[in-house]
């Protein structure tokens, strides 16, 4: 049997894709664009993102681990062995630990936050410096503080700033309350047992982004996987409907609202503003024995959710969300059969309720959930 060779303007394109899938983590490759934007994606979802694992920063988290253990457990057949330098991973150790000094046999005088959250570089830049690498690397804080013995550390020649510096540094020791009988204790900030986590770290890497307040309703409903995605996107407004593909050039117009040939066919007319899903929204609400306004009211589907939800008490907010999920869904679905021309699929207000009722039920089979009701506190 003999194999057509493909095409080679097939190959480069292939390759072309290729390329960016691996590399997605860039902005551009090699003159393409990335399929990927793995920046708005590989972060916690409390974030808004989908809690994808960026692995630069989870391997980053795991290499923390090693100096949690070279201070804390002594039982290690490797303790006292020379370590790779990570001048990354300790800096990262050192923000998180929190050094209780004791006796000062296991925390350095130099190089370790045991002044009061602070190292002896951030009161005396100048003092460090003139500290040897092998004395700083060694210096304990129980032999240095026997007759105030780090002071002899440093090197070259006084002035007087560098006694200026002392006397802060000095300062700043004598006021660290220590027990000199008990041993020193090291715990790790924002857990709750104190010890070292990979995901805790992981997670504290993350911060610095704005949290997103969708998160919870979001993903602790019981909704499918497939749904949840979806509402995600919707939420996110990356549904690739004619209004986004208008602003990437994919058509030259957006087109109007399949349902109502009225508006433009975007997330919030679809899902909100439609006078097609707003009678939706009504009978479901009412199904529901809800009394609240539409989300056409806001216009807005996550304000609406947002403050629609406090109104719910507080043990039904979970069944609340996920019929929200799935009255959006429905919706999303029917706007489809409308755009594809699927006349079969293709529903009345009445039917649509009785679609999103039998659809909602199964979910809450699935996870032995109550019936279709939700009440208001």
């Amino acid at each position: 049997m003999v194999v057509a060779e493909a095409p080679v303007w097939l190959l480069e394109k292939i390759n072309k894709w290729m390329r960016a899938f691996f590399w997605a983590g860039k902005e551009e490759v090699q003159g393409g664009q990335c399929l990927v934007a793995w920046k708005a994606i590989c972060k916690p979802k409390v974030f808004g993102s989908l809690g994808v694992k960026d692995l630069r920063l989870q391997g980053l988290a795991l290499r923390v681990r090693w100096f949690w253990l070279r201070r804390t457990d002594r039982t290690r057949p490797w303790h006292g062995l020379p370590g790779l330098k990570d001048p990354e991973a300790e800096e990262v150790f050192q923000s998180l630990a929190h050094f209780q000094v004791g006796d000062g046999l296991s925390t350095y005088f130099w190089k370790d936050r045991w002044i009061g959250g602070f190292t002896a570089a951030d009161l005396a830049p100048e003092v460090v410096a003139r500290v040897p690498t092998r004395r700083k690397n060694e210096r304990l804080v129980g032999e240095a503080l026997q007759e105030d013995g780090w002071i002899d550390d440093m090197t070259g020649e006084m002035t007087e700033e560098l006694w200026r510096e002392c006397l802060t540094l000095w300062e700043a020791v004598e006021s660290v309350q220590r027990e000199a009988e008990s041993p020193d204790h090291i715990s790790w900030k924002g857990v709750e047992s104190g010890r070292y986590t990979a995901k805790h770290t992981y997670g504290m890497l993350c911060q610095g982004s704005v949290r997103w307040s969708m998160c919870g309703p979001l993903w602790g409903s019981f909704s499918p996987m497939k749904c949840k995605m979806f509402a995600w996107l919707a939420l996110r407004y990356r549904l690739w409907i004619s209004d986004k593909r208008a602003r990437h050039g994919l058509q030259e117009h957006p087109n109007a609202c399949y349902t109502c040939l009225q508006e433009e066919d975007n997330v919030d007319h679809i899902l909100t503003l439609c006078p097609y899903a707003r009678q939706v929204w009504c009978r479901v609400l009412h199904s529901a024995s809800l009394q609240m306004a539409d989300p056409g009211y806001t216009g807005n589907l996550q304000r609406w959710w947002t403050e629609a939800r406090k109104r719910v008490r507080r043990i039904d907010r979970k069944r609340f969300d996920s019929m929200v999920i799935c009255t959006t869904w429905t919706l999303w679905k029917q706007r489809n059969a409308r755009a594809f021309g699927d006349t079969r699929r293709q529903k009345n207000v009445e039917q649509m309720l009785q679609e999103i009722r039998e659809e909602f039920q199964l979910w809450e089979r699935a996870k032995g959930g109550r019936s279709f009701h939700v009440a208001r506190e």
